[in-house]
């Protein structure tokens, strides 16, 4: 099975898969995703820490 769709990531907060572009930027070293459906903006090594 081949994926030829655009690449998505499921936001933390509402478990809502997102385009990974142009939601997810890299801020210094770390990757932000600002979540269109709950608007939350997530630091993704934040987020692992705290699971």
């Amino acid at each position: 099975m081949v994926y030829n769709g655009e690449p998505l990531i499921r936001c933390p907060g509402c478990r809502t898969f997102v385009p990974i572009d142009p939601y997810v930027q890299l801020v210094g070293d770390s990757p932000v995703l600002d979540c269109p459906a709950c608007r939350g903006a997530r630091d993704f090594a934040l987020d692992r820490s705290l699971n």
